[in-house]
Parts: C-alpha cells; sequence; structure tokens
C-alpha cells in the first residue's frame, strides 16, 4: 500500500458526551515516513484523521457506517485541533456498577425477616429489582401489605443487617473495577453517590482499598435527598461545573439528567437492558472512553 493520509472534510455536531463527526468529502495526500507503519498494519483502505499532530485515528473506508459517520469520544474541539475534553469529576454509582451485592444483602433481609414474621421473605430477584432505589420505594415494593412508616423503619433494620453482613464477609467488586479507578483518578475527580446510608459508601471503600482514590462521597438516604440533589451538592462542595455520572439503572440516568450532566449506563449491572447514547459492558472501557 502506498504512504497515503486521507485529508477529511468533516462536520462537527455535539451529541451529549461525544461529537458526531460526518464525512463530507475525501482527498489523499502525502503521509510522512514514521506514520507509514499504521497504514501497513491493514489490507484494507484507511483513513488517517490528522489534526495539528495530535492523535490520529484509523477508519476503514469501506465500513459504510464508519465512512458516513465517524463517532469520537473526544472532549473538546479547538480551531481545528481535536484534543480530549476533561469532565472535571465522574461521579459513580455502586450497587450495579462497582460492586455487587444482591445475594449478601438478600440473606440480611431475610435474617429480619425471621424475627419479625410479617416481613415476607425475599429471593435474590427481588432484591435486584429494587437495587438503587430508596428506603421508601423499597418498603413499597418489598412490603406493600405493611404500614409505609412501619415498612420503612423494617427496611432500616435490613440495611444496617446488610452493612454488617458486608463488613464481616465482602461482597463482589466487579472485575477492572480496581485498576479503572486507579487510573482514572490520575485524571479526574472522583466521587460516588449512592440511594444507600453514607457508611454504605464508607464500607465499599474500606473493602475495595479505594479510599485515597476517591475525593467525596455522599449516600443520600443519610440526609433524606435525591440523586440529583446529591449530585449538585457533590459538584457545589467539590468546586466542579462539569461532571459524568456512571451507574446502572434508569434512576441513575433520570438523577443525571436533572442534574444536568451526562450519564454513562453501566450495561453489566441490573438493567442491562436500558436505552441510553453511551453505555459501557465492563468498566475497564472508561479508560477509552474517557
Amino acid at each position: 500500500m502506498q504512504n497515503l493520509i486521507i485529508y477529511v472534510e468533516i462536520k462537527i455536531i455535539k451529541e451529549r458526551i461525544r461529537w458526531v463527526i460526518t464525512i463530507i468529502k475525501v482527498v489523499q495526500v502525502q503521509v510522512s515516513t514514521a506514520r507509514k507503519q499504521f497504514i501497513e498494519t491493514s489490507t484494507k483502505p484507511l483513513i488517517i484523521l490528522d489534526f495539528a499532530d495530535r492523535d490520529f485515528y484509523i477508519f476503514n473506508t469501506k465500513d459504510k457506517k464508519r465512512k458516513d459517520e465517524l463517532i469520537f469520544s473526544i472532549y473538546s474541539i479547538t480551531k481545528k485541533e481535536v484534543k480530549y475534553m476533561k469532565y472535571e469529576m465522574l461521579i459513580f454509582d455502586i450497587d450495579g456498577t462497582l460492586w455487587e451485592a444482591s445475594e449478601i444483602t438478600m440473606i440480611a433481609a431475610n435474617i429480619i425477616a425471621d424475627k419479625y414474621p410479617e416481613i415476607p421473605k425475599v429471593t435474590i430477584d427481588d432484591i435486584d429489582n429494587v437495587m438503587g432505589l430508596g428506603k421508601t420505594e423499597i418498603a413499597q415494593i418489598l412490603m406493600p401489605n405493611i404500614e409505609l412508616s412501619k415498612a420503612i423503619k423494617y427496611v432500616e433494620l435490613q440495611i444496617n443487617k446488610s452493612l454488617e453482613l458486608i463488613n464481616r464477609d465482602g461482597a463482589h467488586i466487579y472485575d477492572n473495577v480496581i485498576d479503572t479507578i486507579k487510573y482514572l483518578s490520575k485524571k479526574y475527580k472522583l466521587g460516588i453517590i449512592t440511594n444507600n446510608v453514607d457508611d454504605y459508601a464508607k464500607l465499599f471503600l474500606n473493602k475495595s482499598n479505594l479510599e485515597k482514590y476517591f475525593d467525596d462521597f455522599i449516600g443520600n438516604a443519610s440526609y433524606g435527598i435525591s440523586k440529583s440533589e446529591a449530585i449538585k451538592k457533590m459538584m457545589s462542595k467539590n468546586k466542579v461545573t462539569s461532571a459524568c455520572y456512571i451507574g446502572d439503572i434508569k434512576k441513575d440516568m433520570q438523577a443525571a439528567t436533572e442534574a444536568n450532566i451526562d450519564f454513562i449506563h453501566a450495561k453489566y449491572g441490573f438493567e442491562p437492558d436500558l436505552k441510553c447514547k453511551i453505555h459501557i459492558n465492563d468498566i475497564i472501557e472508561l479508560k477509552d472512553l474517557l
């Protein structure tokens, strides 16, 4: 293959956290020897986008979708240069995003149910259906026949028991969480916001040994505020104006929208079929996406 670089005239439109780059015109020009190796790695025609000697990208021009519309995980565009746009802060959900504690939560709930016979026993599916919800919603879903204020107190007992068991036995931290958080902490402020209590966030940080990598956490159940209010509170406290929330359920996406920040869906969590423009199948994908 000849040493060719493809000059691409483009149209740029911002779409949520990505920029949509559409090809308008393609012209072949000479490429430097230093970049020849990238062209020779493929037997198919390639487009190399080179912006002011910054990072450049290679695409297969025979792929119609890629030819018509190129979507980058890029962050900001100044003049004709492409460079990464840093969020000032990344905020994470816990359950279904950083770790999975369904089984131990189920065990804790049923221990309390054994002490109070009016509380119905729960299954793993029951727990999965309420993961990430607030105490009131959990009480309404799992204890519909118990007076609400009483049911909320039972939920609080179950939460305290789950904290006790997790503190003793731990929970399942998803693959690649530790390394990815350490990597991202070098580029961003990191935060945790959960619908659970502050002690739950502290427990995750302690069990994962990630305390020093996170700048802040809020368990909004400890303050009686919504997740969107917690996001705004955290951003104000940490003096940031741009942030992104990473979570796994519709409530997380709604909270991010209400707080007017971007959202990335963790498809490996409790709502894998949630329709969201930006998603990851493994937390390690954040290294390339952000």
